[in-house]
């Protein structure tokens, strides 16, 4: 499955929230999806939801290229409730970005970037921009992706290209 190219939990020309509870939920013994896209039109404006933005229970999913708790102007506050992306239990392979900075998500204005749930396992997270989320820009669990101490982030610049 892809989902790509909406606006979930604002209206279509991003002047206005339209919430749902939860933006996207990929449940659990679905497999392969991939959101977003690097294509011009595929990114997803995912904001303004009661809790979280995109909520992962699946295997094998990729999510890339867009724009969470924010517009593509990046200074939009389109907070969605909860976490921008969780990473629930039991869940195997999510890639959250990518190897370049096109295939990076924007996540802004969230009680958490993307937060990771206790036995959350294989989790990458790669060219991401995270930023003004009040809790936490990433928040690993005791014991997500088998336990590995979350990596240090550094900040070597403050503005992106993106």
């Amino acid at each position: 499955m892809t989902i790509y190219g909406n606006k979930i939990g604002t209206n279509r020309s991003l002047t206005g929230i339209i919430a749902n509870a939860t933006g996207i939920n990929i449940q659990s013994g679905v497999s392969g999806t991939i959101i977003g896209g690097i294509e011009s039109g595929q990114a997803n404006t995912v904001g303004g939801n009661t809790n979280n933005g995109i909520d992962v229970s699946g295997n094998t999913t990729t999510i890339y290229s867009n724009f969470i708790g924010t517009s593509s102007n990046g200074t939009t506050n389109f907070a969605n409730g909860g976490a921008g992306i969780i990473v629930r239990n039991n869940t195997v392979t999510t890639k959250i970005g990518g190897a370049t900075t096109t295939q990076g998500n924007t996540i802004a204005f969230n009680t958490d970037g993307i937060k990771a749930e206790e036995t959350a396992d294989l989790l990458e997270i790669r060219k991401n921009l995270l930023y003004s989320n009040t809790n936490r820009n990433i928040n690993y669990l005791s014991g997500a992706n088998a336990g590995i101490t979350a990596t240090t982030v550094t900040i070597t610049s403050a503005t992106s290209s993106r």
